[in-house]
This record gives C-alpha cells, structure tokens and sequence, in this order.
C-alpha cells in the first residue's frame, strides 16, 4: 500500500511537469522543439509505466480484500457506468465553473472517474479516454471512448488515409525506413571458368517526421451539452475528425517535405504527359496502368470526383462505357480497366500542367499518428454567445517509401 503511494506521488509529479511543459509551449507560440518533444516523450513514458504499475497494485489490492480507507488524496474510484453516464461526464467537464452544471452531470463525472480539475482531455487513438491531471489530481481510470467516430470522420474526409498503410505510434521521434532497389540485376548463363560479376543493388532510406496539427475552434452551444438527447461525444469526434482531415489531406496530396509531409504525388514519377490540357484519352490511361509494374500489388486509381465524371462519360468503339459499375454486393466498388477507384478530392482537376490522375500501390505511402487526439476546453471564449469553445490537437507523419509504387499523368500545358 504504501508502494501504491510512492507511485501515485512519483506520477502526478510527472503529469504535473508534463502539464506545465505543454502549458509553456502554447503559451510561448506553440511550436515545439526537439528537445522540449524529447523531454515531453520521456516524461510521458515514464508516468505510462508507473500507471501500469499503480493498476497492477490495485488489482493485487482488490485481490487480498485489501482497500486504502481513506482513499488518497485527487484518486478517483469507478463505479458500474452507463453510456448515459459517459456523455454526461463529458457534459460536466464541458460545464465546469458555470451555473448551468446540475449536480447530476457532477455525479456521473465521479461515476465514471473523469476528474473535473482537469485542464483538458487526451483521448487515447489505443485506449480511449484518459485525463490529463493536475499536480494534486491523483490517479484516474480511462473509461470513455470516442476514438471509433473521430476515425470514422477522418476516413470519411480523408481519401488517401482510405488507401495508405496508416499506423500509430506510441512516441514522435522521427522514423527512417530503408529500402532497397535490386531490379537492375540479373543472373546469366555463364560457361565454365568464366569469372563472376559484381552488381550492387541500390540502397536507400526515406524519414517520416512527424507535425503537430490544430483545429479551428469552433463553438459549442450550452444547450447542447445540457441536452442528452444529442450525442455530444459523437458530434465532437466527426467535427474534429473532419477539422483534422481537411488540414491534412492537401499536404497527403502536395506537401514538399519542407515543414510538413512529403505527398504521395508530389513524390510520386510522373508517367507521361497528356496529348490535351483538359482531358485524358482512353489509350494515355492504358499507358498509366502499363507504366506501373506489375509487382506492386493491389493498385488503386486515385483522383478527383470530376475526374471520376469524365471516365463516366467515356465509350470504346462500340458505345459501351468503360466504367464498371460493381454488381457485387460484397466488394461494391466500382472499377475502371480492372482497378478500384479512390476518390480524393484534394487532387487537382483536369487543367493545364496538373497531377490529375494517379495510379499505383498506395501502401507504399506511410502516414503515422502519434499518441492521441487531446481536447482542449475554452469556458470564456465564447461565453457572450452562450458557448464554449472547444480545439484539438493531433500528431501525424507521412511520407511515400518508394517513389515507383505511384505513378502519375501530368496534364499538357
């Protein structure tokens, strides 16, 4: 027990070092620098461990008979909740500090072990919900979750997160991946004492560095957060989600690596150029696919909805359209000379000099989020309007590991 003790003191030390770190660095210009990340990494780690340690000693606690009486100071012990329960606690830390949080918000807060001294939340993208503590909050448990929504608005906006190797991590330091290119090499027939050859494949690495990401702040009405017929938590994870996505998806798209991602086209090769500035023919998609080679798996067309449009429109000789509509009610998804369709419509239009069209293996292309969304609460923002305030925060890395994989039509000047 007095180990337990140790540990929560060690940890809410920790949580409290974390907070006042995070506070300095939006307080200064909210840019972080390496090794402000770094420090904030290892204090995170850390006080991850001594949470694992501090259950470990509860479940042996629970195990024995044994409790703490009484219970100490800032812990927070969870009862059998509701889903009620959880949108109302949500609904409570929304409301803290005004006249219009009842009593019963406050009791579902406790219930679920959501500790309302908090200055914001950190929603876990592995675990769900945890919270943030101050120096005095003591230990809380994680029991809500709004991750599910808030990735289903992410892929809900988000065309290359639909077609990409999307992993998450639990730390941001910067990930090298390394490669290597061996096509240019060939075994022969050679004859007898014929001296061998040397050949060198060709080694490479690509680096994945990760960027912070703000949403607008956008107002919550206090109507809404006393009305549980709503669904507070889904509404906020699908608008966060979709904020997030439409920050990211360009830069997926054309970021130059320069202060943020490299994208997926903007380091693709270029296959070939179209014969007209505002439209592609039937033979320069041919040579778009035949210019992807075959070893590259699952190849996917990627481009805008007005693009999608055109090949709607397009007839072989015999007045058949070359878009297949799916009749399979498993797969569902329609197809253009055998691949599926991606829709994104970050991708430019068919005019002079654009990337209109893209085909390749998108699975070469890595994007990477780091730790969790945090929710972070504005109580006077907004407060001549009846509302709150409400911003989130997110990490993500991308980058596309070879260049082969996506191939694309440039559009003629």
């Amino acid at each position: 027990m007095f180990e337990k003790k140790e540990l929560i003191e060690e940890r809410t030390k920790l949580v409290a070092d974390i907070h006042t770190l995070a506070k300095s660095v939006n307080t200064r210009d909210g840019i972080w620098k390496s090794e402000e990340q770094e420090h904030f990494d290892k204090l995170d780690k850390r006080q991850e461990e001594l949470r694992v340690k501090i259950e470990n000693a509860e479940r042996s606690e629970r195990a024995f008979g044994l409790t703490l009486s009484p219970p100490t100071k800032g812990e927070v012990r969870t009862q059998h909740t509701t889903w009620a329960d959880k949108r109302n606690a949500v609904a409570a830390f929304l409301l803290r500090g005004r006249r219009q949080q009842k009593q019963g918000l406050i009791d579902s807060a406790n219930r679920v072990g959501l500790d309302l001294r908090n200055d914001f939340l950190e929603i876990n993208l592995r675990s769900g919900l945890s919270t943030a503590l101050t120096p005095d909050a003591g230990e809380t448990i994680p029991t809500l979750t709004i991750m599910p929504e808030f990735d289903e608005a992410l892929l809900a906006f988000s065309g290359t997160r639909q077609v990409a190797d999307v992993q998450r991590l639990e730390q941001g330091e910067k990930r090298r991946y390394f490669s290597v290119d061996n096509t240019g090499n060939s075994a022969s027939i050679v004859g007898e004492n014929v001296a061998l050859t040397t050949a060198d494949p060709t080694f490479n690495h690509k680096d994945v560095s990760i960027y912070s990401w703000k949403t607008a702040c956008f107002p919550v009405s206090i109507e809404l957060t006393q009305d549980t017929r709503f669904d507070l938590l889904g509404y906020l994870s699908r608008a966060l989600g979709e904020q997030i996505a439409r920050g990211q998806e360009p830069k997926f798209i054309s970021g130059n690596g320069t202060g943020t991602f490299n994208g997926v086209i903007a380091s693709g090769t270029s296959a070939l150029t179209s014969a007209s500035a505002t439209a592609i023919t039937y033979g320069e998609y041919n040579d778009l696919q035949a210019a992807l080679d075959p070893g590259y798996s699952n190849p996917v067309w990627f481009m805008h909805q007005a693009s999608v449009a055109k090949i709607k429109g397009m007839v072989d000789d015999s007045n058949r359209p070359l878009w297949n509509i799916s009749l399979s009610a498993i797969s569902g998804v329609d197809s253009f000379l055998g691949s599926p369709i991606q829709v994104c419509n970050s991708m430019d239009k068919m005019t002079a000099s654009k990337k209109a069209v893209a085909y390749g293996s998108f699975k070469h292309y890595k994007i990477l989020d780091v730790g969790g969304l945090q929710v972070r609460v504005l109580n006077e923002r907004y407060i001549d309007q009846g509302a709150i305030g409400v911003v989130a925060f997110m990490r993500t890395g991308a980058n596309l590991l070879n260049a082969k994989a996506v191939q694309y039509i440039t559009q003629h000047a």
